[in-house]
């Protein structure tokens, strides 16, 4: 019933008036468009761009250099969720550890389906007293406590990441899938997908095996998205796959014991 989106649109709200991009969210049953990224005040639009919903659309995500909250300084790009109901707009990436917006470009907000979860990548080394390697990580914010999570870890649960991207996270928050610029997992040596259960403290690699991506080595990511089960994860990817070579593809990776494999375009592929 909802879509979010981004224009650079001038005529769709009274409060546009410059050129910048803008989000919006389109109530189709209503047959009204109304503009989500505002000041805090509500009085005027500001940047906006990257929208994320929550499944009854209540709850809207995008990221803009502010004012949208009075914590809003406005030097780097941040993550905000605006509430559709109450026009109250909430920094996702707020650090826990200074109380301020993070010190870096926040950025590619995915929400929960609840609207409990932002996962999001942060240039920010403040978000987590953890974070030392001054590179874009993926984080995951609990709205209901606070909390931010540094998920882009190896499996022994270190932050060993040259930077990591494009995070998105389970309806329950528990999964978080993310692209990373180095490998996390023993026995692998290439870049690529990622999955962290944050439950059983585990990083496992759902990017298309070796030996495909052997002939393919650099996998440029282009997002991945989780199913409700998360036995299934979609992956844009450049890693070569039989029959498609190394340009740019959709595949879905089907991860369920016994019968895990690539599908694309209606065909399966097995590997050892």
């Amino acid at each position: 019933n909802f879509v979010a989106f981004a224009t650079y649109a001038t005529n769709l709200s009274p409060f546009d008036g410059d050129s910048s991009a803008d989000v919006y969210q389109r109530d189709r049953s209503g047959d009204v468009t109304r503009l989500v990224s505002v000041n805090y005040l509500g009085t005027d639009n500001i940047r906006g761009f990257h929208p994320s919903m929550s499944a009854d659309g209540t709850l809207v995500a995008f990221n803009s250099n502010g004012p949208a909250t009075l914590l809003s300084v406005g030097a780097w790009l941040q993550v905000y969720v605006r509430d559709m109901a109450t026009g109250i707009n909430e920094m996702a990436s707020l650090s826990p550890v200074t109380g301020f917006e993070g010190s870096g470009d926040s950025e590619y907000a995915e929400l929960s389906d609840d609207g409990r979860y932002v996962a999001f990548q942060s240039r920010a080394a403040d978000l987590v007293t953890s974070d030392t390697n001054f590179a874009p990580d993926a984080f995951l914010r609990d709205r209901s406590t606070g909390a931010v999570e540094l998920v882009s870890v190896d499996e022994f649960g270190l932050h060993t990441s040259l930077g990591s991207s494009r995070p998105h996270c389970s309806d329950d928050g528990r999964y978080v899938v993310f692209y990373c610029s180095n490998s996390l997992v023993a026995g692998y040596s290439g870049v690529g997908h990622f999955l962290r259960d944050r439950i059983a403290g585990t990083t496992e690699l759902v990017e298309i095996p070796f030996p495909w991506n052997a002939v393919h080595p650099t996998v440029i990511s282009y997002g991945a998205r989780l199913n409700s089960d998360v036995t299934h994860i979609l992956l844009g990817t450049t890693a070569y796959i039989p029959g498609a070579g190394g340009a740019y593809n959709v595949v879905m990776r089907k991860r369920v014991a016994g019968q895990d494999g690539i599908f694309l375009k209606g065909s399966t592929y097995a590997y050892p």
